[in-house]
């Protein structure tokens, strides 16, 4: 059973870095600051909705999740009283996906990026009126190009468009306090807390003495207080510095997250005009080395070793059948990770919302939260595009996150490559907006790769997701990349499950199999002397595209989660909360799972074999012929030329047998990948949709089906290839009939047959073998054909070979780069493809 690892504590984190006090958030689901004294106008419910640019429209409910259009309006009538009147105003949008534009009473106000990070804006003076306003939002994607980086980053969640979380309407005084920002510390026994407040004006004349006080309070009572004068500019902001202390603070932290209150007041001639409030926290941790690094709350004498005990959570919000989206239960959520006892969560590629930030800072639960900037090739980061929208990204996070007291670290990157210039050049642009916040920088590392010395990370996430063969093939991945890792390291880990697939965990998707997984991650976590462990995930979630290793081709889910969307709990769940709390581990059914070799393959072999055997028994000719195309490949062609030639009957049955062959090898080899992580990555690029993913799904998993497509396209190829060949007779005025043609193409194809025998066993053979060798032997053999085609085509033609080679292969290349340029123009292949080699093959 796991221990914690004070030997090599390194001072993770984890659960908190540095001195601090920041402010939590409200009881709101957007806004971070309570008011007794604002007027908030939610602005959830019925709008109305364009997608054709304006011309017609039609009622939804917002959030909602929206597709299949590249700018979604929606508008919406708010009607104002007389009170409206001189106020300032203020739109506070939970969440959009990924930028809006936004207008009131038909005038724009501007254009503003989101992420799906919350952010506010400030609504012009004077633009909202008493009686009927209309807000209209344009929710649009930052870029053609994060289209596609979101979709084809591998294992993602459903990331739609739209206005996906709450909105609502801010009116406060015209002079009001806009910002507060807080510098913390820990002074010999005292708490400093040192605010900079910006405090705006929208009146135009000068307005007399203004005051701002700031109180802090514990328990309802006040513990410290200071005022500050506010020498205020009509419509312009201003700043003001306060610092407050308090004797002996209490901290926040997973065993006793104690906060107080930070309480902001603006006075004007002595009345007060705006009032925020908002809960803050003290923590102090410090490195003391004894053996390694450990972690020293504030006022404490002595450390306690923290190890990460985390989990994953991506805060997706569920789609109803018309669209709208409902927010989780984040209470029951909540209430399920502490019976876990974790006290770790790493909210992975959406950002959290504020009302589940909240919920973690009173559970006394740290939180890792993630710019979505992973698995993205790295040419991108040489790009503007792409930097500027993740540092926009990261000063949102910042900005929304920065000063929460459960929000720990950020995760820069997610598997990138971390060698590549420009992604240590994104690295370096964007790590500084973390470290003013007083955030880890972390990055996920997938095991087997090595990280780069002087790279701007405080710790590692190192990621078991490029493991293929479990915790064997993991644990050799982790002696390679531990070496590298000169800051703390956690053990990022989790495995895929069918639902209702109980066959023990000998069969590597059940539900037994995710558990005992999850119990070896634990262990290996301890022997490798890692700094903890964060399972993935805590609930499954939908996907941009669905994963091959489940066989669920008609569910883009990621099962993954330790409960399901419904928070029932799956085997796993009590295997982890064993773990943690060291208790006895729930026990484990083998079960008797055998994958064997399909008998659709063996049938499908003996088929072929028996079928190429009664054509060479039953005819001397063919014989003689199947020798000649072998060993003399250039009388068999004179032989075509001249007229001399087989039966069509026994050269359309070669083309069965080749056919057959081919069949065998590729649906083999889907097959028998349709557990590896790199062909699940791949078919996502090479499907071209969710949709073409799903079908490579039914094929990998359904051998029978496999065989049946890919016999029948490989002979619709070789019809088509007859064809070019009798199209270039009749341009070149060559009498070959598409009988002739046709014979040319197929035994041209006969070294295929060769593998006939190989692939009755090339299941077990791939037990012991890559399956890139066998791609690469039937390509190899497949041009060796290409190039007997060109030969016979010569011949026949009774043209100079190096013509027909120069012509044959010209065309063959130009078609070929014609379809890799539409490949690359609407998928990015070759990007992708190099990514891939970079990842996958270190």
């Amino acid at each position: 059973m796991w221990r914690p690892m004070v030997t090599s504590m390194h001072a993770l984190l984890l659960l908190v870095l540095a001195y601090g006090l920041v402010p939590a958030i409200a009881h709101s689901q957007v806004l971070p600051w309570r008011s007794s004294m604002r007027q908030v106008i939610p602005l959830d419910g019925n709008w109305q909705r364009s997608l054709d640019q304006g011309r017609s429209w039609e009622q939804v409910q917002l959030p909602r999740a929206d597709y299949g259009a590249d700018r979604i309006l929606y508008r919406k009538t708010v009607f104002l009283d007389s009170s409206a009147l001189g106020k300032a105003w203020h739109l506070a949008f939970g969440g959009v996906r990924d930028a809006v534009e936004l207008s009131i009473n038909g005038q724009y106000v501007g254009r503003y990026f989101s992420g799906q990070v919350p952010f506010s804006v400030a609504v012009p003076p004077r633009m909202l009126r008493v009686g009927r306003n209309t807000v209209e939002v344009a929710a649009i994607p930052a870029s053609d190009e994060s289209l596609l980086q979101a979709r084809l980053q591998w294992r993602a969640p459903e990331r739609p468009l739209g206005i996906v979380r709450p909105i609502v309407l801010v009116g406060s005084a015209p002079v009001f306090i806009e910002r507060v920002a807080t510098e913390r510390s820990v002074e010999g026994g005292t708490g400093v807390v040192r605010l900079t407040c910006s405090v705006a004006s929208m009146q135009r004349a000068a307005t007399q003495a203004a005051v701002l006080r700031a109180s802090v309070l514990f328990n309802g009572t006040v513990v410290a207080t200071a005022e500050q004068s506010v020498g205020l500019v009509p419509e312009r902001t201003v700043s003001v510095t306060a610092a407050l202390r308090i004797v002996q603070p209490h901290q926040w932290s997973a065993q006793s997250p104690d906060l107080y209150q930070l309480r902001c007041e603006l006075l004007v001639n002595g009345v007060g005009v705006d009032e925020v409030e908002r809960d803050i926290a003290f923590r102090r941790v410090a490195p003391v080395p004894s053996n390694g690094v450990w972690m020293v709350a504030a006022g404490a004498d002595s450390g306690q070793a923290l190890p990460a005990k985390g989990i994953v959570y991506v805060d997706q919000w569920l789609s109803a059948p018309d669209g709208s989206l409902r927010r989780p239960d984040y209470g029951r959520d909540i209430q399920l990770l502490r019976q876990l006892g974790v006290n770790m969560v790493y909210c992975a590629w959406l950002p959290p919302s504020e009302e589940f930030i909240e919920q973690c800072i009173r559970a006394g639960l740290s939180v890792l939260v993630e710019l979505p900037v992973g698995m993205i090739p790295p040419g991108y980061f040489a790009g503007e595009e792409l930097r500027t929208r993740a540092q926009n990204i990261a000063i949102r996070m910042r900005d929304a996150y920065g000063e929460q007291p459960c929000v720990v670290g950020c995760v820069l990157g997610n598997a990138l490559d971390y060698t590549d210039a420009a992604v240590q050049e994104y690295l370096r642009a964007v790590s500084p907006i973390v470290h003013r916040a007083g955030l880890l920088r972390l990055a996920v590392l997938p095991a087997g790769h090595l990280l780069p010395q002087g790279l701007p990370f405080d710790a590692v996430l190192v990621s078991d997701q490029l493991a293929t063969a479990r915790r064997r093939d993991l644990s050799s991945l982790l002696e390679r990349t531990r070496p590298s890792l000169v800051v703390p390291w956690v053990l990022l880990g989790g495995a895929l499950v069918q639902p209702s697939n109980r066959n023990g965990y000998a069969d590597p998707l059940s539900i037994e199999a995710q558990a005992e997984y999850i119990s070896g991650l634990y262990r290996l976590a301890s022997t490798t002397r890692a700094d903890g462990l964060i399972v993935g995930s805590f609930c499954d979630y939908r996907t941009e595209y669905p994963l091959l290793p489940t066989n669920r081709p008609h569910e883009r889910v990621c099962y993954e989660g330790v409960v399901d969307t419904a928070r029932q709990r799956r085997l796993a769940f009590e295997m982890l909360r064993a773990l943690i709390f060291q208790e006895t581990e729930p026990l484990l059914q083998a079960g008797s799972y055998d994958a064997g070799t399909p008998y659709v393959f063996l049938a499908g072999g003996m088929g072929g074999i028996i079928l190429l055997f009664w054509l060479l028994n039953r005819s001397r000719r063919f014989r003689e012929y199947m020798l000649r195309a072998f060993v003399r490949l250039h009388n068999f062609f004179v032989d075509i030329r001249d007229q001399r030639i087989l039966l069509q009957g026994q050269t359309l049955l070669l083309a069965v047998v080749i056919a057959t062959t081919y069949a065998l090898v590729l649906a083999t080899l889907l097959y028998v990948t349709r557990n590896d992580p790199a062909a699940d990555y791949l078919s996502n690029v090479l499907s071209l949709s969710p949709a073409g993913k799903a079908l490579y799904i039914q094929l990998a998993w359904s051998p029978s089906l496999a065989l049946t497509v890919i016999e029948l396209l490989v002979l619709v190829k070789i019809v088509a290839v007859a064809l070019v060949v009798r199209a270039v007779a009749a341009l070149a005025s060559r009498g070959v009939l598409f009988a002739d043609a046709l014979t040319m193409v197929v035994w041209s194809l006969v070294p295929i047959v060769l593998f006939l025998p190989i692939a009755m066993v090339l299941f077990r053979l791939l037990g012991v073998t890559p399956p890139l060798l066998w791609f690469g032997l039937l390509g190899g053999v497949t041009l060796w054909g290409v190039e007997r085609l060109l030969r016979g085509i010569a011949i026949v033609f009774e043209a100079a070979p190096l013509w027909v080679y120069l012509i044959g292969i010209g065309a063959i290349v130009v078609i070929a780069a014609g379809a890799v340029m539409v490949l690359q123009s609407q998928v990015a292949l070759l990007t992708y493809l190099g990514y891939f080699g970079t990842i996958f093959f270190p």
